[in-house]
């Protein structure tokens, strides 16, 4: 594989090359994270109704379009969430064809971004995360102003658009650290960046519904729910003097009333006493 890598492009070889490349990617990637699962779940919700509170996430509904929805957590960061493509939407599919061809779709995005930004308030830390289409939208909107990415701390691209016929945007950024792809193996959409060494920043799965968030955390809108609140049953308690805790009673009556107060710690208090703390006057 190391001398693979070193076989210079327009050798002859580029194609044993691609293939040495692509078979040592799944030992080239990083583990998920919890934030990596966490962004997921989040851009899953952007393929169903809106919602206006997920997980920790409150949705900040005056940025709301057509593909960017914008969430914020009291941590004091905000996720900027791009969908994919929804198959019921023509426009969707347009830009899918000119990935296709083109290798980039048109800046949807750029301007909705830059206002985000331009809203976002000092200290807030900003991240931005796509799936599939939205991939693309992502980097062209950084291609078409690349002070938009300056502005971003870290970009999420699950299952980047990748067509195998020319160029892409979204392999521009492989080099760049900032940039975290998410790829997986048996993905037909990102087929177009199989034989490449890969970005330096990746994580990588090989499975059988390979075009889903659920591969990398998202997996239904149920972790919104709030989780079921378990109270520990009250303790049983002594109702009849013998020294044994008996089952709880409703009508029980307190167990000291008035003024004076008398506590009896047992015949043998005082030969206790001795055992653990000595001899006493």
């Amino acid at each position: 594989a190391w001398l693979l890598d070193k076989v210079p492009r327009g050798s002859g070889l580029d194609w044993l090359k691609g293939l040495g490349q692509a078979a040592l990617k799944p030992f080239r990637g990083d583990h998920l994270s919890e934030v990596d699962e966490q962004y997921a779940r989040l851009l899953e919700t952007t393929y169903h109704d809106k919602v206006d509170r997920f997980e920790h996430w409150q949705r900040q509904p005056e940025f709301d379009s057509e593909y960017v929805q914008v969430f914020d957590n009291d941590d004091g960061h905000r996720f900027v969430a791009v969908r994919g493509t929804k198959l019921s939407h023509l426009k969707d599919l347009g830009e899918d064809v000119r990935i296709g061809f083109k290798g980039r779709p048109d800046n949807l995005i750029g301007e909705e971004l830059k206002r985000v930004l331009d809203h976002t308030e000092p200290g807030r830390l900003v991240d931005v995360g796509g799936h599939s289409l939205g991939t693309s939208l992502i980097t062209q909107a950084f291609d078409g102003d690349d002070s938009l990415q300056d502005r971003v701390n870290q970009t999420y691209l699950f299952n980047p658009a990748m067509s195998p016929l020319t160029e892409n945007v979204t392999q521009e950024y492989e080099n760049d650290d900032r940039v975290r792809y998410f790829i997986d193996l048996l993905d037909p959409v990102s087929v177009g960046g199989i034989g490449e060494k890969g970005p330096k920043n990746v994580v990588y799965r090989t499975s059988y519904n390979p075009h889903n968030l659920v591969n990398w955390g998202g997996a239904t809108l149920e972790h919104d729910e709030m989780p079921a609140q378990h109270h520990k049953e009250e303790l049983p308690y002594d109702t009849t003097g013998d020294g044994l805790p008996n089952d709880p009673v409703d009508d029980r009556q307190p167990v000291v009333s008035g003024d004076d107060v008398f506590l009896d710690f047992g015949d043998d208090y005082t030969d206790n006493w001795k055992v653990h703390f000595g001899p006493y006057d």
